[in-house]
C-alpha cells in the first residue's frame, strides 16, 4: 500500500494550520474503469500518455497509477464539434475508504482522459461520475486539457456520489493564445472527496471561467484546490464557488490566482459563498493572490455563515418558517450554478435529482 500527498497550493501558509496538503494512506490500485461514451462524429479518439501539465491534485496521483495511457479526444481545427459525453458509474468495492490507512481499505478504481482542442475549434464536454445506490469504495479520475489558439471548451464536470463513496479528481489544463475554458463543476455527496483543478493561461488574451456548486452533508469531507496560473499577457480568470454545508460536514477550499512575471494586463477574480446550515459543520477557506508583475489586477472575496437576520425577518413576514427559509436559500445557491450549465440535458438531470 502507498501514501499520497495531494492538493498542495502553489504557496504554503503556516504549517500548524494543516492546510498545505492532504494525505491519503493505505492506497492500492484497482481496476481501470470504462466510461459510457457519446462521441460526436467530428471528434478523433486515440490512446496516448497523459499530456505533461501541472494539475490541481499534484503529480502523485499520476505517479501512483504508473503514468497511465489516457483516452484522448481531439476536436479538429476550426470545427464546431458539438457535445461529447463521458459517464463513469462506480460500483461497490466492499468497504468504506479510510484516509488514515485502514488495513481493509478498498482498492482505487480509476481512469484517465484527455481533451485536445485544435486552433479555432469549439466543444462542449460533459464528464459525469456517479456511484450506485449504497455503494462503498474509492475512485480516481485524471484529466488533462489543452485549449488551442482561439478555441472554446465548455467543460461540465458532474460528481454524484453516495455517502460512503470516496473520490479523487485531478485536472490539469492549458490555454493557448485566445483560448477560452468555461468550466462548470457540481459536487454532490461523497464520503472523502479530493478535487484538484489547475489551469495555466499560457497564451496572451486567454481566459478561464469557473463556476462551482457543492453540497456536503452527514460526515462528508470535501477538500478542494483550485488554481489559475497567469503567464500570458491580458489573460483573465473568474473563479466562483457556491456551497452548502449540513450536519457535521467539513469543507476546505484553497483558491489561488497566480499572476506571474510577464503577464502584464492580467486580471483575476475569485469569490466564494458558503451557507452553514448546522452548528456542527466546519468550513475552511484559503483565498490567495500571488502577484509577480506590477500591471495586474487581482480580487477575492467570501461570504461565509448563516443567513442575514434582516433577510430572515423579511421572509418570515411572508409566512415562511426558519427551516423553510434555510432550505429554500440552500437550494437557490445550487440551482443558480446548475441553471448556468451550457447543456440542457445535464441541467434537467441535476434539477430532477435535487427534487424539482
Amino acid at each position: 500500500m502507498e501514501n499520497l500527498h495531494l492538493n498542495m497550493p502553489p504557496a504554503f501558509t503556516y504549517g500548524w494550520l494543516n492546510l498545505n496538503r492532504s494525505t491519503l494512506k493505505g492506497l492500492r490500485t484497482g481496476e481501470r474503469l470504462t466510461p459510457q461514451e457519446e462521441i460526436p462524429g467530428k471528434i478523433a479518439v486515440t490512446k496516448a500518455p497523459l499530456p505533461s501539465l501541472k494539475s490541481g491534485a499534484g503529480p502523485e496521483p499520476e505517479a501512483f497509477l504508473g503514468a497511465p495511457l489516457a483516452r484522448g479526444y481531439t476536436a479538429k481545427k476550426n470545427t464546431d464539434c458539438g457535445t461529447l459525453r463521458l459517464s463513469w458509474s462506480l460500483g461497490d468495492t466492499g468497504a468504506v475508504y479510510d484516509p488514515k490507512g485502514a488495513e481493509d481499505n478498498p482498492p482505487a478504481h480509476w481512469d484517465a482522459f484527455s481533451l485536445d482542442l485544435e486552433a479555432g475549434s469549439t466543444l462542449t464536454a460533459v464528464v459525469d461520475v456517479s456511484s450506485a445506490d449504497g455503494a462503498r469504495g474509492l475512485g480516481m479520475l485524471l484529466g488533462r486539457v489543452r485549449v488551442g489558439e482561439n478555441a472554446l471548451l465548455r467543460l461540465v464536470l458532474i460528481q454524484r456520489l453516495g455517502e460512503d463513496y470516496s473520490f479523487v479528481f485531478d485536472l490539469g489544463a492549458q490555454n493557448e493564445r485566445g483560448g477560452r475554458l468555461e468550466l462548470s463543476r457540481v459536487l454532490l455527496g461523497g464520503k472523502h472527496v479530493y478535487d484538484g483543478i489547475s489551469v495555466a493561461l499560457a497564451g496572451d488574451k486567454s481566459a478561464f471561467i469557473q463556476d462551482v456548486a457543492y453540497a456536503v452533508s452527514g460526515d462528508g469531507h470535501l477538500d478542494m484546490n483550485y488554481e489559475s496560473i497567469h503567464r500570458g499577457k491580458k489573460t483573465e480568470c473568474t473563479m466562483n464557488a457556491s456551497g452548502v454545508l449540513r450536519d457535521r460536514a467539513f469543507k476546505l477550499l484553497r483558491g489561488t490566482i497566480d499572476l506571474q512575471r510577464g503577464c502584464a494586463g492580467a486580471k483575476g477574480n475569485e469569490l466564494e459563498d458558503v451557507l452553514l446550515m448546522d452548528p456542527g459543520v466546519r468550513n475552511q477557506s484559503v483565498p490567495v493572490i500571488l502577484c509577480g508583475d506590477e500591471d495586474v489586477e487581482g480580487n477575492h472575496g467570501a461570504s461565509i455563515g448563516r443567513l442575514d437576520e434582516n433577510l430572515m425577518y423579511y421572509l418570515a413576514s411572508r409566512g415562511m418558517d426558519r427551516e423553510e427559509i434555510y432550505e429554500t436559500m440552500a437550494r437557490a445557491r445550487l440551482e443558480a450554478v446548475i441553471r448556468r450549465i451550457p447543456d440542457e440535458k445535464t441541467v434537467k438531470l441535476l434539477l430532477k435529482e435535487d427534487g424539482e
